[in-house]
């Protein structure tokens, strides 16, 4: 999975998300966006570009909530006044199961009639 996620739509999402930083602590953040390949998230702190994050995120998939995992690298991170930073990243490894799942749930919102979902 580590194509360049920016070649691929984004779509807007609002799920909780646990990050874990090379430092062993657990953060609670948000995942603001998600694209093929790549995740972005609302986090409390900036993160060097390459730092390796460890992400655990509950998402509702066939009427049951499913558990997401996978280590992710920062792509990039964005500053904004008065906002907590955004961290881009990619998708570096995650289970094959977990790739199913997320793809599927890509591809169910990029055939949503709902405009508002796509970045």
């Amino acid at each position: 999975m580590s194509e360049d996620p920016s070649k691929h739509p984004s779509y807007m999402v609002h799920w909780k998300v646990r990050v874990l930083t090379p430092d062993k602590r657990i953060t609670p953040a948000l995942i603001s966006q998600i694209r093929k390949g790549g995740i972005s998230i609302d986090f409390n702190q900036m993160l060097a570009i390459g730092t390796e994050v460890l992400v655990e995120f509950h998402v509702k998939y066939k009427n049951e909530l499913t558990r997401l995992r996978a280590k992710t690298q920062v792509q990039s991170c964005i500053l904004k006044s008065n906002q907590a930073p955004i961290i881009h990243t990619i998708i570096k490894k995650m289970d094959s199961h977990d790739v199913h799942t997320f793809n599927n749930i890509l591809q169910t919102l990029s055939e949503s009639k709902e405009v508002n979902l796509r970045i």
